[in-house]
């Protein structure tokens, strides 16, 4: 995803218009170029590959691109220090070395160099510095300095579309709701958009009528807490509108800071865009997965964890989304977990509305303070795990263990 110095946009009456390269004989051999530059850089440090992208050069297109296309690739890039290097270690060490030194020396002016010299022939046998670029060794674990030892390779007209998606994805940063329109969407269609917008926590409501759907999902303005971090799950949430096999449309009431105001953004399923994702992907998300592995790891425990893709429907469009279920071996029980990662005064009211129709053995996990979920927590009861700090898999057999 690119930041917010990256975005290009243009504002005209009212809307927002994210820039987009074409897919052409100019642009691509200059991703394909780009993406040679790393492809080549196996084992060199950050600075010394962001050297050679200062260099690069493109006639006639805006910095801002090239700097945008090679975010995305340093996005795809593993750096690491060397295993056998413990940077932090060796500074205590020589830092040791060379104030012991410095306590010995006359206040007479010499080269720093002479001096740098003579500290490393102090060090212990164990230390072996290299023959030049010390700082460089010295300081390996700072990010400047540490080397590529991973790149995702990709193509040029895949690395295109991921910048193209990645400008409108920077703008739903700063959204206030998105709302999705589709058109006769089918069961499966629907299956899939619940399942993405439940792995990435978002928080939503459902119209239907006999011609369209229409999905509003909150903006990270309405979150109670987090907020950056619903924001991103937002953005990245927005590849999987793409998989959609029907007709819709997509809104966005977006804020642009240097201009103190909300301009709208529109496109639907005939805009240039095209995703990543895959149509069979089913995710989880890492802390459940995390959960169901510490859960599972118990020989002796009659609980049995793994993740879920049911659907529970409730009255008026409402919708259960189960992060995974859980079953009690010896009593041949079942418990589906929902964990609510965001929170909304909107989501608060709506748990209220629907406790009457939630299934005995369903249990909400949500973050906060029993103060100030008393009242939700009296209407659940044993149904509802509030967690101050963790969600974590004690807490959430012991609530089992309560119904």
């Amino acid at each position: 995803m690119l930041t917010g110095l990256l975005l290009i946009s243009r504002y005209r009456q009212g809307k927002v218009y994210p820039h987009i390269l074409p897919l052409n004989d100019y642009y691509i051999p200059i991703a394909q170029n780009l993406i040679q530059v790393f492809q080549n850089s196996t084992q060199l440090k950050r600075i010394e590959i962001e050297d050679k992208l200062k260099r690069f050069h493109a006639d006639k297109i805006n910095p801002k691109v090239i700097q945008g296309l090679s975010k995305l690739l340093f996005d795809r890039s593993e750096f690491q220090t060397p295993a056998k290097i413990k940077p932090d270690e060796t500074r205590a060490e020589i830092f040791e070395v060379s104030r012991k030194y410095w306590q010995s020396q006359n206040p007479v002016p010499t080269d720093f160099r002479n001096h740098q010299k003579e500290i490393l022939k102090l060090l212990p046998k164990q230390i072996v510095p290299p023959k030049d670029d010390i700082d460089a060794w010295l300081y390996a674990d700072i990010g400047a300095n540490q080397k590529l030892t991973d790149f995702n390779p990709i193509k040029a007209e895949q690395l295109i579309h991921r910048y193209n998606l990645s400008q409108v994805q920077g703008l739903l940063i700063n959204t206030k709701a998105l709302k999705l329109k589709i058109e006769t969407i089918d069961k499966p269609s629907m299956r899939k958009i619940l399942q993405h917008l439940r792995f990435f926590g978002l928080l939503f409501s459902i119209e239907s009528t006999e011609i369209f759907t229409e999905i509003t999902i909150s903006g990270p303005s309405s979150v109670l807490e987090q907020s950056k971090s619903y924001g991103l799950e937002l953005a990245n949430f927005l590849p999987a509108i793409f998989l959609l096999k029907c007709p819709w449309q997509l809104s966005a009431d977006v804020y642009s800071k240097q201009r103190k105001r909300f301009f709208t953004l529109m496109f639907d399923h005939k805009s240039p865009y095209q995703t990543h994702l895959k149509s069979s992907d089913f995710w989880v998300n890492e802390k459940v997965s995390d959960l169901i592995l510490k859960i599972n790891e118990k020989k002796k425990s009659p609980y049995k964890a793994s993740k879920s893709d049911k659907i529970i429907t409730l009255s008026e469009n409402r919708f259960l989304l189960p992060d995974f279920k859980i079953e009690n071996k010896k009593e041949k029980s079942k418990y589906y977990i929902e964990w609510i990662r965001f929170q909304t005064k909107w989501k608060l009211e709506w748990l209220k509305k629907v406790h009457s129709e939630i299934p005995s053995n369903y249990i909400f996990a949500i973050k906060g303070k029993r103060i100030k979920l008393k009242q939700l927590s009296e209407m659940y009861n044993h149904q509802l795990l509030i967690y101050s700090n963790t969600f974590t898999a004690p807490a959430v057999l012991k609530q089992i263990e309560k119904n």
